[in-house]
């Protein structure tokens, strides 16, 4: 049997949770050295994507396999899954992902394997673990070496936004990453239709009552000019209505308003809702008294852009509230999207409204029941005024 193919009796990995806290993680800026001759710093890579896979150790024609390789699980294959990767390298490069191999060889044994197996991405030594200690990449002992645990993170602009572990078999690796990456792709690249799509099966797919925690911090206020940003099928809008606000609502998705304004008319409430992109199409004026965004999912550039217009859209002494899930809630919480860079922290909301006074911005937990069994959703709030 050569290095490219793979017993069919393998054991198979477990999930122990070591690579649990990769995600959302910004990488660390440590220098890798690569088979191109070149250097590559992980914390910069990643425009748009990057995929990252890590593996323990290549195998080599001239050598027998550490004793007992075989027998321990997620060991052998190493050069099946480059194999896959150098495949589908190009398919990669179409999504704008490139590809890039983790190990603790030296740079000199991964250049013989990749220029063997005519690899034609940079593979990446982190011989030191430097890079692999920073970050706590789960570790196995294999003939008194210490290698990686083999694992995939899916990068974008230094964050990781998904984490692939454990991996098996090695040799589909790179072809469940690229659907990830396609189907991430797919979804952001005409976001007005998957919403449709999600509002179509439901009037009031989230409920018709507000949102608890946008009532917590707005119940008893005084009358005042409303906008709410990303407003869905309208239930915070028509919420802040009945309290007598004069209550403006914006969404890209037609089908979510639609159903706002029938909502609306039910219930005999004036509101005016319009469809229009926040990102590209909305121009803020500074007209409004408060400004809401009640778990708003963008990319982070895309929320950037809309936090900015939101700050823009308040008179002076204004007030934005913003209601979001937290990036806590990917490993820790339930709900919300499973894309890191939909979710934000605390420090996020300091920087993106650093113009305003910030009042309140701290993490907050729910208690949610989904199918009978009560768990925890990790939240963050910010209340912020304009000067």
């Amino acid at each position: 049997m050569t290095l490219e193919e793979l017993p069919t009796d393998l054991p198979v990995p477990i999930d122990d949770g070591a690579a649990d806290h990769l995600l959302g993680m910004h990488l660390p800026s440590i220098e890798l050295r690569s088979t191109t001759g070149d250097t590559v710093d992980l914390s910069e890579v990643g425009s748009p994507w990057a995929v990252v896979y890590v593996y323990p150790r290549t195998g080599r024609p001239d050598q027998e396999l550490p004793e007992g390789w075989e027998s321990i699980p997620g060991a052998r294959g190493c050069t099946p899954q480059t194999c896959s990767f150098r495949d589908r390298a190009s398919d990669f490069a179409a999504f704008g992902a490139e590809v890039y191999g983790l190990s603790v060889q030296a740079s000199d044994y991964q250049k013989e394997m990749v220029e063997r197996l005519h690899v034609d991405f940079p593979v990446l030594s982190d011989e030191s673990m430097e890079f692999g200690k920073s970050v706590r990449l789960p570790t196995m002992e294999a003939a008194g070496m210490t290698l990686y645990k083999r694992l995939t993170l899916i990068v974008r602009h230094g964050r990781v936004e998904h984490v692939m572990y454990p991996v098996f078999p090695p040799d589909q690796n790179a072809a469940e990453a690229l659907s990830w990456v396609r189907a991430r792709l797919a979804a952001k690249s005409d976001p007005a239709a998957t919403w449709n799509e999600r509002y179509a099966r439901s009037t009031s797919v989230f409920g018709q009552e507000p949102n608890s925690l946008v009532a917590e911090e707005l119940a008893g206020l005084s009358p005042r000019r409303v906008l709410d940003l990303g407003c869905g099928q309208g239930r915070n809008a028509l919420w802040l209505a009945a309290q007598g606000h004069e209550v403006t609502g914006l969404d890209l998705s037609d089908v979510g308003i639609a159903h706002a304004r029938e909502l609306a008319e039910v219930a005999g409430l004036e509101v005016t809702f319009e469809v229009i992109d926040l990102v590209d199409e909305w121009q803020p004026r500074e007209e409004y008294d408060l400004v809401l965004l009640s778990y708003i999912q963008l990319p982070a550039e895309s929320r950037r852009i809309v936090h900015g217009k939101a700050a823009t859209a308040l008179v002076p002494g204004g007030m934005v509230l913003v209601v979001a899930h937290h990036l806590d809630n990917l490993n820790q919480g339930v709900g919300g999207p499973p894309m890191a860079e939909a979710l934000l922290t605390e420090d996020d909301l300091v920087e993106e409204f650093a113009g305003l006074d910030i009042e309140r911005v701290e993490k907050v937990l729910r208690e949610v029941e989904r199918d009978g069994v009560t768990k925890t959703a990790h939240g963050v709030v910010m209340r912020a005024v304009k000067r």
